[in-house]
Parts: C-alpha cells; sequence; structure tokens
C-alpha cells in the first residue's frame, strides 16, 4: 500500500498526475493531483510502500523540470518526524 502525502509549493513547473517524485535521484513514488490552492500549488504525492522515506519538520519539497521531465524532489531533512 502507497503512502499519500500533501505537499506545497510556489511554483508547479508543469507538475502533472503521474510526474515522478525523487529522493536522491531515485524514483520512490508519483504525483498523484496537482490543484491550486490560495496561490500556491498543491501536490498531491504517493511513495511507494517498499520505499522507506521519513519526511520530518526540516524536510524540503522542490518542483523542478530537469531533462524535461517535470519532477517533485524531496529532500528528506533531520529534524524530527
Amino acid at each position: 500500500c502507497d503512502d499519500t502525502h500533501h505537499a506545497r509549493v510556489s511554483q508547479g513547473a508543469g507538475l502533472h498526475e503521474g510526474s515522478p517524485v525523487l529522493v536522491s535521484g531515485v524514483r520512490v513514488g508519483e504525483v498523484e493531483a496537482v490543484t491550486v490552492i490560495e496561490g500556491q500549488v498543491d501536490v498531491e504525492l504517493s511513495i511507494a510502500s517498499d520505499h522507506q522515506v521519513t519526511l520530518r519538520q526540516d524536510s524540503c519539497v522542490l518542483a523542478a523540470a530537469g531533462d524535461g521531465e517535470p519532477t517533485l524532489v524531496l529532500v528528506p531533512g533531520t529534524g524530527a518526524p
């Protein structure tokens, strides 16, 4: 079973349903939905259950369009989960 999370980013960088979610260059999930809420982009994302990704208070989420493919990059952080 995949874990579903939401993240807010200021720029969507072309993200869409099916865009990859990466941690350290490894695909760990995908974008499920993208909506605009109060001037920010809300991204619903799923992380595959076979990946141990711990999101923490200081985790960072970046939307990028590297290599032409819109991608959501997670930087897990080091703070408390």
